[in-house]
């Protein structure tokens, strides 16, 4: 069986789950065809994601279009079409499948020429109504895309949006976080290797470092804080967009209080920079869905001090997995900041285990691969593991 398997991007969740689809197909003795953006073999991303290697066929095929744009929906729906039949594919994985669904919805909305399975990580319809009329318009839309799609398996990352369609008779299942097996680094050791400070209180923000982060609001609120224990340890890629913004208030912060690491970690580096840090923070300002950062905090028992908004406030506050705060607000997260300082300690809830055992790579996997098995005759030795709340 031959498994198109699309990316449309090279940031964020795009290339990690594309990498984790690939190990898939190849365990369930399956072919991955995996389909990315015009020179996305080159990205950085693409390097650290696909570092145990690369699938045998590989296409840079799909052109770059402006996120939300109708026309880049309708291209990348009619390219991966193509890249059906011109990779003689039996099936398609689309791990993000928001654009090309509604893309395909603008063309008439008919069926995939092969069985389709389907994760959505965008899910506005499930949160209060707010904002533009034409934001409302596309989210109506976005709903109905997911509801009326033909799909062969229908997931969500985001467990309210996954709570929201299923309560309206929607066929939908929840899609678990995919985080692997974490054994925590010693704290110093991975301080060290690290190059941070071994002798504060470290507050990390990891991964991709841009406007959705929240990155400008903590650093304006380490700026409304004078304690002299606690550092900010920013370590992950800059988006361009916002560089010129922290540098500057990295410039005149108070000496130690930033630490700034600009560039793509690397696995290990990845892992020890979840360790060596007392917290996490997820001060995400207006975030829909899930998020990996709460997930391997959890893992390896860090708390988090999150925005009280969405999904990531609300599994916060569920799960007992640490601190909220208003991420809109600089004095709301300078108030938490002062208070972590001041008592870094903090002990995860008695359910934050249940929230760790879902989200899991090993039950993403057997999501994935469940229709897949059947269809091949294979049994299913790794059965899903359903949402936490069901």
């Amino acid at each position: 069986m031959r498994i198109l398997i699309p990316c449309f991007d090279t940031r964020g969740h795009h290339l990690h789950f594309a990498a984790l689809l690939c190990k898939a197909a190849c365990q369930i003795g399956c072919r991955p065809i995996l389909i990315l953006p015009k020179g996305g073999m080159g990205a950085e991303e693409f390097r650290v994601s696909f570092r145990h290697g690369i699938p045998d066929e590989v296409g840079q095929e799909f052109g770059r279009h402006q996120p939300g744009s109708a026309v880049g929906a309708v291209a990348l729906s009619l390219a991966v079409r193509k890249a059906v039949h011109r990779w003689r594919c039996d099936r398609i994985w689309l791990h993000y499948a928001d654009g090309v669904s509604m893309g395909n919805y603008l063309l008439g909305n008919h069926p995939w020429p092969v069985p389709t399975e389907a994760l959505f990580l965008q899910g506005k319809y499930a949160y209060p109504r707010s904002g533009r009329a034409r934001d409302l318009l596309i989210s109506s839309i976005s709903r109905k895309v997911i509801s009326c799609g033909k799909w062969e398996s229908l997931w969500h990352l985001d467990p309210l949006s996954f709570q929201f369609l299923k309560a309206r008779g929607v066929g939908v299942a929840s899609m678990p976080e995919p985080v692997e097996d974490v054994s925590p680094v010693d704290m110093m050791t991975a301080r060290k290797h690290l190059g941070l400070p071994t002798d504060r209180v470290l507050i990390g923000v990891l991964g991709s470092l841009d406007s959705r982060k929240g990155v400008l609001g903590l650093l304006r609120a380490m700026e409304r804080i004078a304690v002299p224990n606690l550092t900010l340890a920013m370590l992950g890629k800059i988006d361009p967009s916002i560089s010129g913004q922290v540098h500057e208030l990295v410039s005149r912060a108070r000496i130690g209080s930033i630490v700034v690491r600009d560039e793509v970690l690397g696995a290990n580096d990845f892992s020890a920079a979840m360790s060596a840090c007392d917290w996490q923070a997820v001060v995400y300002p207006r975030h829909y869905g899930s998020s990996g950062i709460l997930v391997r905090s959890a893992a390896i028992g860090r708390p988090v001090l999150a925005s009280q908004f969405g999904w990531i406030g609300e599994a916060t506050r569920k799960y007992g997995l640490g601190r909220t705060c208003d991420g809109t607000n600089i004095e709301s997260i300078a108030d938490q900041l002062h208070d972590i300082a001041r008592d870094p300690s903090f002990a995860l809830g008695k359910h934050a285990a249940a929230f760790v055992n879902f989200n899991t790579e090993k039950n993403f996997l057997a999501h994935w691969t469940a229709s897949a098995r059947t269809a091949l005759g294979h049994s299913l030795d790794q059965v899903p593991e359903k949402f936490i709340n069901d």
